[in-house]
């Protein structure tokens, strides 16, 4: 005859017999449904995406506009064409021969 007191940390064989004809008996547990488990569950914590900082390309800045050098006018005098008088054929009076 086996004894009814368990040492420690071991079940009774009676109580083992117990459990298991209350498992195989009884009726299964009502299946769980998957929202009910899932509201009672914490939502999963995610990690947010790794995210590379966009690639922005370095502004295109146009040469500068160098304007073309300020000449001041010319104080130079307007040049002139010289005034040349008219040719004029001298007058040659007739010569009279006296014979």
């Amino acid at each position: 005859m086996t004894s009814a007191v368990a040492s420690c940390g071991e079940m009774p064989a009676a109580v083992k017999l117990f459990v298991r004809a209350t498992a195989t008996c009884c009726d299964p547990a009502p299946p769980v449904s998957s929202e009910a488990t899932l509201a009672a569950l914490p939502p999963p914590v995610v990690p947010p995406p790794v995210v590379p900082p966009p690639v922005v390309p370095p502004p295109v800045v146009p040469p500068p506009v160098v304007p073309p050098p300020v000449v001041p006018p010319s104080v130079v005098p307007p040049v002139v064409p010289p005034v040349v008088p008219p040719v004029v054929p001298p007058v040659v009076p007739p010569v009279v021969l006296r014979a």
